[in-house]
């Protein structure tokens, strides 16, 4: 029996090739898409999940509110860490995590490494977090301070095949790290990936060399610690929040305790949820998982649609099959069985070309979404049941009109034609295609607001020059000479200006404490610093609304000279006359003044955080020994001014190797996750709109087959080729046009959700819904028309010839 159904299946799908290639390679592109993205979605809703204690960790979160600026960080002071093991009982254990700005050199033999994924902790971190040693001892990895663990592909990198234990690196040309473990490379879905571990003691020793026990280590107002606690139980962490005023109260100091709040982060919930100032490393978004799975949802919906259409619509043309079947002694229930084994079977052969579609895209779609997600039915008996019984699902949903209604029929009816089998509910079908076009035209809304949103981002005034400037990390051998460094480069006649700064524009700034004038040195102003030398505002392109910027020929402006943007001026009062008002700075680390000046400028508000935030106070100051060197590139051969560059570099740093970046482009990582979204909207956009099509191409071709007859008799009678392809084209536009109604609010309620992350942001314009809503009629009639027209083109004795 079984046997019989399979061939008369077979032979169905061959009768109609075109129908049944549109119903399953659009069902399969539809399933392929939804497995893409569950399998992203899944990976990011799975991060840090594979730490044992996961539910038991939490990250601990600094709110501080200063002058009406919030800063919302996810580090903390030092002493924390070990006030909060010593305080609270909830706290079984308490670690930190360090890493410096200035990412170190390391050296082995004559080779050199700049490390960005090089990390100090405490030992406590192999006890709290799964991070396996395959080599070496957990217990004694850390026993000295000047000891380091480093990860396999770091191993290879550094020793390949050969043992690294007891091996040393070389840090910062002057340390030497013993290798004393090797561990497991970080899984992908871990919130933060490092490749070198080192004790914090050894940093903390090094800080109390340099600045004494009064250091900033050891103080309450730097927040250089990301800090995690392990808690008895994830409950646990209410009581201890509420213990968290008091714990204020008692460590840190006044003047900044009134808008300070302490909150702990699950760390199951870091990837997704938190988008805080000074990320240990760059999150994702939970609301681009919803987006993600709404589009998987939709795309596989329309599919769905498509498959569900297409094949009740074919079941009226099979009439007189089912006749033929009872007459010669078919059973309803093996009609009905017959009926529904063609559609399951169809959509099992659409689940194994979805699968054949994932396996080849998967290493494009890995670089889509910067993941590295695999993709295997081999045990995993879950998603293979999910997938089976989602072909089940559909193929059943898609025999049941075709199973039950023809079925029923008298065979003498059907062969008299006294009943009417037209393939279905048409209002149900109508209904389907009107769902599946309003969910195309909300994704080409989103599409064209997501494009317009990076476009503007791009193109905005950001108040300074990112065109043709080079960002170089300064080296300490480089500082020391610094302008003879410079007026080297300067000989290039294509290199235009080089200047010395502590920040790259886009990046934000630290907060430092000052005094303004009229202020009180008890309850200092927290406000961003930047600090520049004489040449930067004019490299960067930033324009002086007052006064004047540092000058050469003014010697007093190294030490006493102060700048700061609009924004500034106007938080402290004086909008309109702050040239000339005093200014104190504390020193870093310190509870003393370490600056003292007068406030000689006002530059214009520029974005020197992303466009995410809206433009804050900033202070500028000078500083000889800066962290980065803007170079200032003319138009021509780029690769000379890299080649100057380069030869300058050596002869001032040989030890270090030269390290740049072009302004542009750091800018447009700040939008990464923009940017991959808009990608993968702009993609899936596409495969929905071609899903759209091919079902309206199948339902179209099916009404002009169903209506030869009534279009050969119009003919006769006078029709004209333009009037019949309008007859068959107007109820499928009349459906685009309200599936647009019902597209529009969606989209809008959607994408002013998206917009809210953005403190500048484009206006969701009224001619964005009619453009998306005319292309998605045009496309439309394109489909349509095709059928039509070849319908009205037909000869009419074809069609009325056995009539």
């Amino acid at each position: 029996m079984f046997k019989n159904y399979l061939k008369i299946a077979l032979r169905h799908l061959k009768k109609n090739a075109v129908y049944s290639s549109i119903n399953i390679v659009g069902l399969a592109a539809g399933m392929a898409c939804c497995i893409l993205i569950t399998l992203y979605v899944l990976h990011e809703l799975s991060y840090d999940k594979f730490h044992q204690n996961a539910e038991r960790i939490f990250r601990v979160q600094l709110d501080l509110d200063l002058n009406g600026v919030l800063y919302k960080e996810p580090s903390i002071p030092f002493p924390a860490a070990v006030a909060f093991a010593r305080d609270f009982p909830e706290v079984e254990k308490a670690m930190r995590f360090y890493r410096n700005d200035d990412f170190p050199l390391l050296e082995i033999d004559d080779r050199k490494f700049i490390e960005e994924r090089f990390f100090f902790t405490d030992p406590a971190v192999f006890e709290m977090f799964d991070f396996p040693l395959i080599k070496g001892d957990e217990k004694t990895a850390f026993s000295e301070p000047n000891s380091v663990v480093l990860s396999e592909d770091m191993a290879r990198k550094y020793f390949g095949e050969a043992d690294p234990l007891g091996q040393t690196l070389r840090y910062q040309r002057q340390f030497d790290l013993k290798i004393t473990g090797v561990m497991k490379n970080v899984p992908n879905n871990a919130h933060f990936k490092f490749d070198f571990l080192a004790p914090l003691q050894f940093q903390l020793n090094l800080w109390e060399s340099q600045a004494g026990p009064s250091g900033r280590h050891n103080q309450w107002f730097w927040t250089g610690a990301w800090t995690y606690l392990l808690l008895p139980e994830a409950r646990a962490a209410q009581s201890l929040k509420e213990k968290f005023p008091a714990f204020v109260t008692k460590y840190f100091p006044d003047r900044i305790k009134g808008g300070l709040t302490l909150s702990l982060q699950p760390l199951t919930s870091i990837h997704l949820h938190s988008r805080l100032d000074n990320e240990i490393q760059p999150n994702g978004h939970v609301l681009y998982v919803y987006i993600f799975s709404a589009i998987a949802l939709l795309i596989l919906v329309i599919a769905c649609i498509n498959f569900v259409n297409l094949s009740t619509a074919q079941s009226g043309t099979r009439a007189k099959e089912v006749g033929v079947r009872k007459v010669v002694g078919a059973e309803k229930s093996q009609l009905v069985g017959q009926m529904l084994g063609e559609s399951i079977i169809a959509g099992l052969a659409a689940v194994l070309l979805a699968v054949v579609i994932v396996e080849l895209l998967m290493p494009a779609f890995n670089r889509l979404t910067e993941r590295l997600l695999e993709f295997s039915l081999l045990g995993n008996w879950t998603g293979l049941l999910l997938i089976l019984s989602l072909a089940l699902l559909v193929g059943v949903l898609s025999g049941l009109y075709p199973a039950f209604f023809l079925s029923r029929f008298n065979p003498v009816s059907i062969f008299k034609r006294t009943v009417a089998v037209s393939g279905g509910n048409e209002t149900f079908r109508k209904v389907l295609v009107v769902a599946q076009f309003a969910i195309s035209i909300v994704l080409i809304i989103g599409l064209g607001v997501v494009h317009r949103q990076l476009r503007f981002l791009q193109e905005k005034e950001l108040g300074f020059n990112k065109e043709q400037v080079l960002f170089v990390k300064a080296r300490p051998a480089v500082n020391a000479k610094f302008e003879t460094f410079r007026n080297e480069l300067l000989k290039d006649p294509g290199i235009l200006n080089v200047a010395g700064t502590s920040n790259i524009p886009g990046q934000g700034a630290f907060g430092y404490r000052f005094v303004p004038e009229g202020g009180s040195i008890d309850k200092p102003a927290m406000l961003p610093l930047l600090l520049i030398d004489y040449d930067f505002l004019e490299t960067a392109g930033i324009k002086i609304k007052q006064g004047r910027g540092m000058a050469r020929t003014s010697p007093s402006d190294q030490a006493e000279a102060f700048l700061l943007n609009e924004k500034a001026a106007a938080s402290l009062g004086w909008k309109d006359d702050a040239v000339g008002k005093k200014m104190q700075l504390f020193a870093p680390g310190k509870n003393e003044i370490g600056k003292s000046g007068y406030i000689v400028g006002v530059i214009q508000d520029y974005h020197f955080e992303s466009l995410h935030h809206e433009i804050k106070p900033l202070v500028l100051t000078y500083a000889g020994w800066p962290d980065y060197y803007a170079v200032k590139i003319g138009p021509g051969n780029f690769a000379e001014r890299l080649a100057t560059l380069e030869s300058t570099w050596k002869t001032f740093s040989p030890d270090w190797p030269l390290e740049y970046s072009f302004l542009d482009r750091k800018l447009e990582q700040l939008y990464g996750g923009e940017q991959k979204l808009s990608q993968v909207i702009n993609y899936f956009t596409i495969i929905a709109v071609i899903l759209a099509c091919l079902g309206l191409f199948g339902l179209s071709s099916f009404a002009a087959e169903r209506r030869t007859k009534e279009i050969g008799i119009r003919k006769v009678l006078g029709a004209t080729i333009t009037s019949v392809a309008a007859l068959l084209s107007k109820d499928f536009v009349k459906l685009v046009l309200f599936a647009n109604f019902i597209a529009w609010p969606i989209a809008w309620y959607a994408m002013n959700r998206w917009l809210r992350d953005f403190a500048y942001r484009i206006e969701i314009g009224w001619w964005v819904f009619t453009l998306a809503g005319g292309i998605a009629l045009l496309i439309a009639l394109l489909t349509v028309s095709t059928q039509a027209i070849k319908a009205a083109l037909a000869n009419p004795v074809e069609a009325l010839r056995y009539e």
